[in-house]
């Protein structure tokens, strides 16, 4: 699935588990999965759909910066202990 908001998500999971039987929850699944993948184009993927991300050969422009993570001290002695 792609990005979506909390309140979306549990409103997701709300309306699957309302559902009489497991093969309609699956076919909701389904359907989302499918919605997410061919027809919300997120702007991590240049504003293409994952499938159509997916399919191309050239690399795709990164919108968001790599994550620096600080180690602190206290992990540091611990590990050298």
């Amino acid at each position: 699935m792609g990005a979506l908001s909390v309140s979306g998500l549990l409103n997701f999971w709300t309306k699957i588990l309302t559902k009489a039987t497991f093969d309609e929850a699956a076919r909701a699944v389904e359907q989302r999965v499918h919605s997410d993948n061919h027809l919300r184009p997120p702007m991590s993927c240049n504003y293409l759909t994952p499938a159509a991300a997916h399919a191309r050969t050239e690399p795709l422009q990164k919108h968001w910066k790599l994550k620096v993570y600080k180690v602190s001290q206290t992990i540091t002695q611990t590990a050298t202990t």
